[in-house]
């Protein structure tokens, strides 16, 4: 329930999981929080008398018990794991599964093919990765794709947003650009407003042609570059090895002499162990003026330095893991974090905070790429929910098919692009929909494998259903959920260490995420109703 912290100034504070507060507290309650669910009042006064005084001690007794009372119910255990029964939009309406899915879809991942025209070290596709599927030269029918956006925009509440997928998409560029004339015919057809779309490309093939068909339909576009070209070139291949940095960095220089105004244009920076941190962020900056969205993801984020995880991973999402390396490729270089690379992270970040709190006007364009990190790395933290009591959680932090649905080349669905690993886990197909029952399994299968109530993270939690390897309970399928589980409750105390000592210096380095513009977006609005019974 609750989590110790001590800032670097050495003042004392406690997290409460229940209702998310952070609380500075005097040395006396600091250390009898320890024993306050285990020994009665009594055996507490004894235990530390000999360091703080009896009127001290019990009056920290009084605050905490008083505390507990208010928060967690009497008859509150922590043995049973509530069943997912529903779906509540906006705190109104109580929807089952099956309406809710009849009635909601956020957003459709379109895989128009697997064909690449590079060959990164790294991809999940690639060698090194044992849970993905390989690059084929397969790609989707016109029908499977068109009978796919209909079902996505025929839903009441759609999102009308779609994105689409690859291997790299714009080797099928004829077949986009008749997907997104179908989808904005179709829906002036219905009457609908017409839908956005997205994709992400390795850039090497962004021809003029292209680039004016994606701005006249005004894509979002994130075009992947891994920073300088040394560090872009030794991953990011082409088949015969060459680098591709050029010719990408040529485009991109290309598309902002075309529309050097465009807003819907983005960069996605992929880090490896080996990256060269502070000139990746030199090549961020100079394209950020015109490439204003920047995301940020590593290869292998899985590594810590002084229990202070690096990365921007598992509190508020966890979408690339090194669990997925093969057995015999776990020592890939791209993966390796040694002391000295560990060592260049470090002062890169560093280098990044002393600009955070002396110079905050100018850290976002000055540091683009750790600015990106430190973002996701505390939003969760810092715009988390106060709650006055305790309240059920469920392990599952999506609704698969409403969330995010993926339509693979086969017109199979997926709850997204990284579920499609085995059968097991596909949740409908062009032909027939969405089977409401797999979604129910999925959400509860990844219940009954965790518990959430005594979790120290729960409430910031971004676990989701990729953990799944097979949909039937196995142990590996297990190991893996509770594994991500447990590194949450690892990293959280040094993370909130690091708020807390960060807040205490200057509490304006956060202002950006309460500036920060929230979505209308249904998805900030829904949440799971559970069987308390």
């Amino acid at each position: 329930m609750f989590t110790k912290l001590k800032s670097n100034s050495g003042s004392y504070y406690i997290f409460d999981s229940i209702t998310n507060e952070i609380f500075r507290v005097n040395p006396a309650v600091f250390t009898i929080v320890d024993d306050i669910f285990t020994l009665d009042d009594k055996a507490i006064v004894i235990k530390h008398r000999n360091y703080f005084t009896e009127d001290v001690l019990k009056r920290g007794i009084s605050a905490l018990r008083a505390f507990i009372r208010k928060t967690q119910p009497s008859n509150f255990s922590n043995s049973r794991i509530p069943k997912v029964i529903g779906v509540s939009f906006d705190k109104q309406k109580i929807y089952s599964f099956d309406e809710f899915l009849n009635n909601y879809s956020r957003m459709l991942t379109l895989e128009l093919t697997q064909k690449c025209n590079l060959n990164c070290e790294y991809c999940c596709f690639g060698k090194h990765y044992s849970r993905y599927r390989s690059h084929s030269s397969g790609s989707i029918d016109v029908d499977i794709a068109e009978r796919a956006i209909q079902y996505h925009l025929d839903k009441p509440n759609s999102g009308r947003t779609i994105t689409f997928y690859g291997g790299e998409p714009l080797l099928e560029f004829d077949l986009l650009r008749h997907l997104v004339l179908y989808a904005e015919k179709y829906s002036k057809e219905t009457s609908n407003i017409c839908p956005k779309f997205s994709l992400t490309t390795n850039g090497t093939l962004l021809s003029d042609e292209i680039i004016h068909f994606l701005v006249e339909h005004q894509f979002n576009l994130l075009i992947s570059l891994d920073g300088d070209a040394e560090s872009h070139n030794k991953y990011r291949v082409f088949k015969n090895g060459k680098g591709s940095f050029d010719l990408v960095w040529k485009n991109m220089k290309r598309f902002v002499d075309l529309y050097p105004s465009y807003l819907g244009r983005g960069i996605s920076v992929t880090l490896t162990a080996d990256n060269n941190f502070f000139k990746t962020n030199l090549v961020i900056k100079e394209l950020s003026s015109f490439y204003k969205t920047i995301i940020v993801n590593f290869v292998n984020p899985l590594v810590s330095n002084n229990d202070h995880y690096i990365s921007n991973e598992c509190v508020n999402k966890s979408c690339v893991r090194s669990v997925d390396l093969t057995t015999e490729s776990i020592k890939a270089e791209f993966a390796q974090w040694t002391p000295e690379r560990l060592v260049n992270y470090q002062k890169g970040y560093d280098a990044f905070l002393v600009s955070l709190v002396t110079s905050q006007q100018n850290v976002e364009r000055d540091w683009p790429v750790f600015f990106y990190l430190f973002k996701e790395k505390f939003r969760n933290i810092h715009k988390r929910t106060i709650r006055p009591y305790y309240a059920s959680k469920s392990a599952c932090n999506c609704i698969p098919g409403a969330v995010r649905l993926y339509c693979n080349i086969n017109g199979d669905y997926f709850p997204c692009e990284k579920m499609e690993t085995s059968n097991s886990l596909k949740i409908g197909e062009v032909s027939s929909g969405i089977d409401v029952l797999k979604v129910q399994q999925i959400i509860n299968y990844m219940s009954e494998v965790t518990n959430c109530s005594y979790c120290t993270g729960k409430h910031l939690c971004g676990i989701c259903p990729t953990s799944i390897t097979e949909i039937l309970p196995n142990i590996m399928t297990d190991s893996i959920i509770q594994q991500d589980c447990k590194k949450l409750c690892n990293i959280l105390p040094g993370r909130l260490q690091e708020y807390v000592s960060l807040m205490e210096k200057d509490s304006n380095v956060f202002e950006h995420m309460e500036l920060e513009t929230s979505s209308d977006d249904w998805l900030s609005n829904v949440f799971f109703i559970l069987d308390q019974h």
